[in-house]
């Protein structure tokens, strides 16, 4: 399995080549286009880790390219390449939300670090956010563990009814809720409703055949 998918937009075949054996070396799925157009429509179509680019492109400026590429994905992360003399429109591009820059001629190493770096961090951070979702969900549970242990503290059947119903509307996000108790054999008798639920006179109780009442 690769260590990440990186695509590379840029029109010079030396570079394209350069991306390609230095990052598969690596063990990362590496795609090359040449221009902005196709840079675009690979990640309409697929998701990448990386986008790494070529400030000056022969269809479109570096800055309208990274305005359509966070239109696409606003957590994208991008990191543009570009020639000493571009160094202040690199600059420019940090402040519009670029990664990083990195100067040209590259350095093998330097650039080997920087993508390294760039795809730990967003490791870093994705694990990050799954700590966060996993303790909002475990407290979550925690706090309707809490409630289901309050419901055996009632020993009045009407009220401990009301606080199933109440604690059912809650979990599912319902508007309405009724509950049947068995009175007698598979026989059901309703026992008390919430919220905006609409009982018929012909659903007030029912019987269950020998089938469903398997299944209860």
């Amino acid at each position: 399995m690769a260590k990440g998918r990186i695509l590379a937009i840029d029109n010079e075949s030396f570079y394209q080549r350069f991306y390609r054996n230095t990052l598969e070396s690596e063990g990362f799925f590496v795609r090359t286009v040449t221009s902005a157009a196709e840079g675009l429509e690979a990640l309409k179509k697929d998701d990448f880790d990386l986008v790494i680019t070529e400030v000056s492109l022969p269809d479109l400026d570096g800055f309208s390219l990274l305005d359509s590429i966070h239109r696409l994905n606003q957590q994208q992360d991008v990191l543009v390449v570009t020639g000493q003399k571009e160094v202040p429109h690199a600059i420019q591009a940090m402040k519009l939300g670029v990664t990083d820059y990195l100067l040209k001629p590259i350095n093998h190493e330097e650039f080997q670090l920087l993508v390294n770096r760039i795809l730990y961090r967003q490791s870093v951070n994705l694990e990050h956010q799954r700590l966060i979702d996993e303790n909002i969900e475990f407290h979550a549970t925690l706090a309707q563990y809490r409630k289901c242990l309050d419901l055996l503290k009632v020993d009045d059947l009407d009220r401990l009814g009301d606080l199933i119903l109440d604690t059912l509307m809650e979990l599912l996000s319902a508007e309405g809720s009724a509950l049947w108790l068995a009175v007698d054999g598979q026989k059901f008798s309703m026992r008390c409703r919430r919220g905006l639920a609409r009982i018929r006179p012909t659903e007030q109780s029912f019987d269950l055949a020998d089938t469903q009442w398997q299944m209860v």
